[in-house]
């Protein structure tokens, strides 16, 4: 049956193949419209790289950003639609303060990434609401684990990572981790925090060109020495 049937209308009718169209829509939008995006977790830290796209000549490229600081020691990249990732930025400050306030500590890197992949998973549920149009990475260094990095999507799902890509150049990007990291890789990866952004920036120009550089990528780091995210210079990428 084709989709003019109707079975992608509405989000919460399966097609007789079993297909949630809607869902599928929203996977391509992030696809389409987020930037390349790779993440990386360390031996002691994780490291997130941003090609950014400016779309407009006109705009300050310092004013936009896809991470956002959700507590002291977690934050967020989100890859899509942006007005879609400030909704979902400010879903987990609420809650994480919310879990501060209950509990005395901070909210672990994966339940935030949990209670945020529930709140997805209600918006495929419900006729009067849509998806957002992101997905995202929460990472951050976990007090018992080390560094931690989840993937929350649209569908509702929340998996644990030692890399992934999301965005425009997902597979080109996706393709290079698995060679680089996988189990047919030719020799282990250096995984500290200089190899991790080395690794992070040669993914980049594997997938998108050698005419990338590092002025180009916004880069967040989260490492053992203070547990606390923060974004990597410029200065600092070259020297690396």
């Amino acid at each position: 049956m084709s989709r003019s049937s109707g079975f992608d209308r509405q989000i919460t009718i399966f097609s007789p193949e079993g297909r949630l169209y809607q869902i599928e829509y929203v996977f391509k939008a992030i696809r389409n419209v987020g930037a390349s995006t790779v993440a990386i977790r360390g031996d002691d830290c994780v490291v997130i790289a941003v090609h950014k796209k400016v779309s407009d000549k006109l705009f300050d490229p310092s004013s936009i950003t896809c991470f956002h600081r959700i507590s002291e020691h977690v934050a967020l990249a989100a890859v899509g639609m942006s007005a879609d990732s400030l909704a979902i930025a400010a879903d987990a400050r609420s809650e994480s303060a919310e879990f501060m306030y209950n509990y005395g500590y901070e909210m672990p890197v994966d339940l935030v990434a949990q209670r945020m992949a529930d709140k997805a998973a209600t918006k495929t549920q419900q006729t009067w609401m849509r998806p957002h149009g992101c997905a995202g990475l929460f990472f951050g260094i976990d007090i018992e684990r080390g560094p931690a990095l989840y993937r929350t999507d649209p569908a509702g799902t929340s998996v644990g990572y030692k890399a992934c890509a999301l965005g425009n150049k997902e597979t080109e990007l996706t393709a290079f981790l698995e060679k680089s990291l996988g189990e047919d890789a030719t020799e282990p990866a250096d995984l500290s925090l200089n190899g991790a952004i080395k690794l992070a920036v040669a993914a980049m120009r594997d997938a998108i060109g050698n005419e990338v550089v590092v002025g180009d990528l916004e880069v967040m780091v989260v490492s053992g020495e203070n547990a606390v995210p923060r974004m990597v210079g410029t200065e600092e990428m070259e020297g690396v």
